[in-house]
Formats: C-alpha cells, structure tokens, sequence
C-alpha cells in the first residue's frame, strides 16, 4: 500500500481541525513539535489503496514568523517532505483566509484547496464562482462541508491526484511590476540559494523582506558582492515604498486577494463591515496599533493595582472574619481534620 503525507492549513475556527477529525478518526496522535511547546496533532487513514498521514498545523492567519506557531507551520511545509498541502478556508471570510493561501502558494507548495462552509457563505448574500476561482489561482479547489462530512472524499481524490501530479503554482503570483522586477534581479544573485523545498521566488521575497532565516543562510554560502547588491536593492525599493518593504508585500497580496475578489466572488449587497473587521482595522493600524497596546496594558496595571487594591483588601478582611466565626462554630480541631 503506497503511503503520503498531507499536510492541512487554514486560519482558525474555518473547520480545519473538523476536516482532520472526520478524516483521521480515532487513529490520531497527540504531542509536541520537536524542540517546541506546540501541539502536533497527526493522525492516519487509508483511502483507496493509499495509506495517509495527515498532518494538522496550527491555526494561522500567515506564515510570516512571528509567532512559534507560524514558524512551526513554515519549517512543516517547507521543510518536511509531503505529498500535499490541503488549505482549509472559510467561505464566509474568504477574502481574510486567501491571504494565507498566497503564502502557501508562495512556497511553492502542492496546494490543494477546501472550500469549506459555502452553503453559510450563500445564505449570507455571498456570491462564489468556484470555476473561476480555480481558474485564478491555478490550484485545485473542492467544496466541503467540514460537519457533515461532504465532499470530503473527494477532496481526499483530489489531493492524491495532486501528490501524483505535482505543481509548482508560485510563478502564478505577481507583487506589481516594482517588486517582481527586483525579485527577478534577487533570483540571478542568489540562483544556488536553497531553503528547503520552497523555489527561488519565494527565497527572493524573504531576502527582500529581511527573514532572518533566509539572510542567515544568505551570508553563509553566499558571495559578499552579491549580499552588498542586496542591500542596495533593499535600500532602492525602501525609498521607493516608504522604507517598509515587509508591508509592501503585504499591500501586494492584499490588492492581488481584491482582484481576486472582484473577478470571482460578489459580496452580498450592502455588506456591512463587521464588528471584529472595524476593531482589527483599528488596532493592526500601523500608527494606532502600538500606542493602543501600550494603553491597554497601562489599563491592566492600572485596574489591578489601583481599582483592585481596595478591594482586595475588602476581601481579605472579609475572609478574615468569616474563617473567624467558622473556627468558632466549628472548633479548631474539625477544621484541622477537615483539611
């Protein structure tokens, strides 16, 4: 029986780990990543004449390192081997989830996509061509029903085919003429410069991004002209957009998710934006979002030291008198046997 590994990816809360439940069953395993403190959930499954290995990653928004959780979910699709990597989304919240795909996509692994909750998504107003979707991304797509179990099994089908036919999908991807003519220029300089599976594309965006894995690597198998040239570009692109190129790439996805969306979904008449999308608008602002975090943590120290000092000198008072009466009720020794 051939054996493959699957990895599954997707935000939080988008049924990914129901997905991975309804798969795997009761033959799953539980424990930590090497030398981290996250779980590892990993369970297996036979479909066909296959034996499966399916992999759960943590939940994750992207694959920037900044967490130990997203750094965990990169080391798992970069640099262990497997056959597929199924990215879970929520149709609901498509244009939020695509994000995370794009990175995928970015590290050019065999992207298989699982369109889950549509049927929530439709009665919500939302409107998904899924042939044009796929069409757009290049990746196969297949709608599930995470709860009910539907369309698992052919999203199991698909991704087989998908091990069985790998492809790359990162040249698929464009930042803007700006970014992709300096990426191009990144590549001829670092042309021998691995990082695990993913392609030189993808190596080129973290150099210029300034992972400091990437550059690590960068200054110790590459030549010291090429790493100047390096700085020189970065320094070009930093005038160029501001002196961020890390938010460059990322307003890049972000308008390549809004093509996206305008080609192949139509959200529902009159939308709204919600609760949580104008609080997450605020408090990720570039400007607002740290002095918003420093006054929220000023906030704690300030209600647990100077609000919460009285009372707690209530309760302890409070407690003193009440232990009293019940030492007077009870008589020392029942209260020492009781404990």
């Amino acid at each position: 029986m051939e054996k493959l590994k699957f990895l599954l990816a997707g935000n939080p809360n988008v049924g990914k780990s129901t997905v991975f439940n309804q798969l795997t069953g009761m033959k799953q395993h539980v424990g930590n990543w090497p030398g981290k403190t996250v779980e590892l959930k990993s369970g297996s499954f036979t479909f066909d004449n296959y034996e499966i290995e399916m992999i759960d990653l943590p939940g994750n928004y992207s694959l920037t390192p900044y967490s130990v959780e997203e750094q965990v979910s990169r080391d798992a699709i970069i640099h262990e081997e497997n056959d597929a990597v199924i990215n879970v989304i929520d149709a609901e919240n498509i244009q939020r989830n695509l994000y995370l795909t794009l990175q995928i996509m970015e590290t050019g692994a065999n992207t298989v996509l699982a369109l889950n909750m549509l049927n929530y998504a439709e009665e919500a107003g939302f409107k998904i061509d899924v042939k044009k979707l796929q069409k757009i991304l290049g990746i196969p797509i297949v709608v599930v029903d995470a709860r009910e179990g539907t369309g698992l099994d052919e999203l199991v089908k698909t991704a087989i085919k998908a091990a069985k036919n790998p492809t790359d999908y990162s040249d698929r991807l464009t930042y803007g003429f700006e970014l992709d003519d300096h990426i191009n220029q990144v590549k001829s300089l670092f042309p021998n410069l691995k990082v695990g599976s993913a392609p030189d594309s993808w190596v080129a965006v973290k150099l210029l991004e300034g992972d400091d894995e990437v550059l690590d690597l960068a200054e110790e198998s590459s030549d010291k002209n090429n790493l100047r040239k390096l700085t020189e570009i970065r320094k070009h692109l930093e005038g160029i957009f501001d002196g961020n190129l890390d938010e460059a790439f990322i307003d890049a996805r972000y308008g390549e998710i809004e093509s996206i969306m305008k080609q192949a979904v139509k959200r529902p008449t009159g939308e709204k934006e919600s609760i949580t999308d104008k609080i997450d608008r605020i408090v990720t602002n570039k400007f607002l979002g740290l002095p918003i975090f420093l006054l929220i943590i000023f906030l704690i120290f300030y209600l647990t030291y100077t609000v919460g000092a009285p009372f707690q000198d209530l309760i302890d008072e409070g407690w003193t008198i009440l232990s009293g009466y019940i030492l007077e009720y009870l008589g020392e020794g029942m209260v020492s046997s009781l404990l």
